[in-house]
């Protein structure tokens, strides 16, 4: 786990979410290290991801289990 305070991961992964396949996937693995260390808003953009298929496989199974944490 990284070292920096979940708001600056999810800060981090907001500035990563660009056009490219590769971004979104770069911005998904550090939105969920943020979301594991319990920053909410992680929780949902991971949960989001994860519905359509952004970055990640697409997984509504574990969306929903993340939309509820």
């Amino acid at each position: 786990m990284s070292r920096r305070s979940p708001e600056a991961l999810y800060r981090r992964a907001c500035r990563e979410f660009v056009s490219s396949a590769a971004g979104r996937r770069r911005s998904f693995r550090t939105f969920l290290e943020a979301a594991r260390a319990g920053h909410g808003e992680s929780m949902n953009e991971v949960g989001s991801a994860l519905y359509d298929g952004e970055g990640v496989a697409r997984d509504r199974r574990a969306a929903f289990r993340w939309y509820r944490r």
